[in-house]
């Protein structure tokens, strides 16, 4: 089989940094593992169409770039709004890792690179790396590597356990000795289509158009929502059509409902874009389609303050097609050391 296989080690000249700058030179050739690995399991399980800058850029603006490294179950959370097809699990399993990506999956694995003691004693790397697990046949794993480069496998006692391909980046391992490199996982599978019912026979509901059920005032809606939409209101993202009335669809109800139970709703110290051009851009486009509608206004003075979580939720909701709708039927918010080590991270 042939892999889309994505290099980090072209970008020596696109930084890869925290939002505080640092590390101060790092690049994404140099730290972007984290990143080139989301993008190269992305492009080849879930079928994305991205690029590793891209991925890079989302993995600063979410906090899951940091000073060392990068936190994959922040920028996987992250991914989620913008390629809602997938879910992710974090595990130290080998056994349980091994037979999910038989089964279809792959995974985002981690090496500590220095094991020392160890046959698997930087088999990988030899410094922390993060790789993709692309497939398991029988006892044999098939690793996507971003950092792959010219004589790599040919160094330490490489040679007796990896065999490289007819393709750059990607080499086979057996099994064993891929468990005895990696410290955790994370697998990654294609997210299970599911309709959930819609029920129209809420007696305190409003009807419109005879196709969607709208609920007036939070005592009208229904228990299994309400929870979400509660902490909407407390938030202040939400503030009704005024007189005490919220008119929210049983769609934007399901859909916060969605968005409450991967906890979106519960994230601390969101980002605050103040104007229009301050949000990224793969949050933009709903953005605009709610200040185009006049669904959102900001606090004045041509500022939006629009956290985060919001925007994330937006977009959600826009890939739902929820916001290809009439102004009539919007809810306003209101606003108020060696080759190795420096290509790892």
């Amino acid at each position: 089989m042939t892999y889309d296989v994505a290099s980090q080690l072209q970008y020596t000249n696109i930084a890869y940094r925290t939002k505080d700058g640092l590390p101060k030179d790092a690049t994404i050739a140099s730290g972007g593992c984290g990143p080139s690995s989301v993008r190269n399991l992305g492009n080849n399980l879930l079928g994305w169409n991205t690029t590793i800058p891209a991925v890079a850029q989302i993995a600063v603006d979410c906090g899951a770039r940091y000073n060392g490294g990068t936190t994959i179950s922040t920028l996987l959370k992250a991914m989620l709004p913008k390629y809602d097809n997938f879910t992710y699990e974090y595990t130290t399993d080998d056994d349980k890792s091994f037979a999910a990506v038989k089964a279809g999956a792959m995974a985002i694995i981690h090496t500590p690179g220095t094991i020392s003691g160890s046959s698997a004693n930087k088999l990988l790397s030899s410094s922390g790396h993060f790789l993709c697990l692309a497939a398991v046949s029988g006892s044999t794993g098939t690793i996507i590597d971003s950092c792959s480069y010219s004589g790599k496998w040919a160094q330490y006692d490489r040679p007796k356990y990896i065999k490289t391909t007819n393709q750059t980046g990607v080499v086979k391992c057996s099994t064993t000795m891929i468990a005895k490199a990696i410290d955790y996982y994370y697998i990654v599978k294609k997210a299970a289509k599911t309709i959930t019912p819609v029920s129209t026979t809420t007696p305190t509901a409003k009807k419109e158009n005879d196709d969607m059920t709208y609920y007036k005032k939070l005592e009208d809606i229904p228990s299994y929502y309400k929870n979400a939409i509660q902490k909407l209101v407390n938030s202040g993202a939400m503030a009704g059509t005024g007189n005490g009335e919220l008119n929210v669809s049983e769609d934007l109800c399901r859909m916060a409902t969605v968005l409450d139970s991967l906890g979106i709703l519960d994230l601390t110290a969101p980002t605050v874009y103040k104007t229009i051009d301050d949000v990224p851009s793969y949050y933009r486009d709903a953005v605009q389609k709610l200040i185009d509608k006049g669904a959102i206004s900001g606090t004045g003075k041509g500022e939006l303050n629009l956290n985060s979580d919001l925007c994330r939720a937006l977009t959600i909701l826009d890939n739902a097609g929820l916001l290809d709708i009439t102004t009539e039927t919007v809810t306003p918010l209101n606003m108020k050391g060696d080759q190795e080590t420096r290509y790892n991270g």
